[in-house]
């Protein structure tokens, strides 16, 4: 993953390098939604270092200028433990070295627009959920925390 995106991140003129996982698909018609979170992320809040708009690590927009830094967060020995969604989605909340910039910064969408087709896989070990748990419609698990910006 972090070969991706450092490739995306020095190859590709993009402001967002978007990371999307094979189970989880857009929810139905939503495709305008994610794009007007977009949009009102740059309106509202120009500095943000990320969108998150799924769970895990799918759904999660970083910004260029930021891509390189978590590109490199996921290759440190410590991160081993940790699974690369947490890496990143830490990242975008201004946690680890080179993301000190990007605390309460991170939008998120009210709702969930990604589903997620694996529902009884996680990178966490601890985490369980059942078929009807965070899929399309569901509050965003960030939204509420006072740390995030929730568009």
């Amino acid at each position: 993953m972090s070969k991706a995106i450092k490739l995306v991140a020095e190859n590709f003129k993009s402001t967002y390098i978007a990371l999307v996982e094979d189970d989880f698909p857009l929810c139905d018609g939503k495709w305008k939604e994610v794009l007007t979170v977009i949009f009102n992320a740059n309106l509202r809040v120009p500095k943000h270092c990320g969108i998150f708009v799924g769970t895990g690590g799918s759904g999660l927009f970083i910004r260029k200028n930021k891509a390189l830094v978590a590109s490199n967060l996921l290759l440190k020995e410590e991160s081993l433990e940790i699974p690369p969604d947490i890496i990143l989605q830490n990242c975008l909340m201004g946690s680890g070295k080179g993301c000190e910039e990007c605390t309460q910064t991170l939008v998120t969408s009210k709702v969930l627009l990604m589903y997620h087709i694996g529902y009884n896989t996680s990178t966490s070990p601890d985490r369980t959920y059942l078929k009807k748990d965070f899929q399309c419609g569901w509050r965003h698990p960030f939204n509420g925390d006072p740390s995030v910006i929730t568009l």
